[in-house]
């Protein structure tokens, strides 16, 4: 079975901080491969760097990953945190 996806930037394009990131996006909204879901990922990531940069919360995320710290996994693309996340009350 083949799956295609078509994305919706539109909510994202909503905000103006984010909106030069959909822009170049837009034109990889079709996803029906693993080749083009690669390819998604790789600009999305490029153009969030370029035009947004990081956070020192991904810094410290990154430094955890580096350190081999409680709650994190090494991965052949860097690495995850393990972190809990709890909604906020109703």
């Amino acid at each position: 079975m083949n799956a295609s996806f078509d994305l919706n930037h539109n909510r994202l394009a909503g905000d103006s901080k984010f909106a030069s990131v959909t822009e170049g996006l837009n034109t990889l909204s079709r996803i029906d491969s693993k080749d083009t879901f690669n390819r998604y990922c790789r600009k999305a990531c490029l153009l969030w760097n370029e035009r947004l940069g990081t956070t020192a919360l991904f810094s410290e995320l990154l430094d955890r990953i580096n350190r081999r710290s409680e709650g994190t996994i090494l991965t052949p693309w860097g690495g995850v945190v393990i972190v809990l996340h709890e909604h906020p009350p109703s």
